[in-house]
């Protein structure tokens, strides 16, 4: 299915202000369109992502300010294995007019489309039946 889109609809939970959700993207080259947000009832998960290509360097790092949601849009990336990671941040100085990470928890959703890099994912092998008496 090399070059068709893959289409994602994704959701995720940020349970305690040191966890880190990373999620592998093996995508091909071509556009994306991938879209993070916290999720509408009762949000409280100010996040960060960042896309990071196969060999760790930063494509795109995104910190709203706020609840706000985050777009990865792109007309082309190069095929590579890609990671998505997304964890909770505070904002400005706790003491002053911020807040610490401390309660940037909750869900968010991760939905679009990003390029098929035609891999096919690894199959589970089937045992071979065998009997013994």
């Amino acid at each position: 299915v090399s070059g068709s889109n893959i289409s994602v609809r994704q959701m995720g939970f940020i349970e305690k202000n040191t966890d880190r959700d990373i999620f592998r993207i093996p995508a091909g080259a071509g556009p994306w369109n991938l879209t993070v947000s916290p999720v509408s009832i009762r949000p409280n998960l100010d996040f960060r992502a960042i896309l990071r290509a196969g060999n760790g360097s930063i494509v795109s790092d995104q910190d709203p300010l706020g609840l706000a949601a985050v777009n990865f849009n792109f007309s082309s990336l190069p095929e590579d294995d890609y990671t998505l990671e997304i964890y909770g941040v505070g904002y400005g100085d706790p003491a002053v007019s911020g807040y610490s990470n401390y309660a940037s928890l909750g869900r968010y959703f991760i939905s679009g489309t990003y390029p098929n890099s035609g891999s096919t994912p690894p199959t589970t092998p089937t045992p071979a039946p065998s009997a013994t008496p």
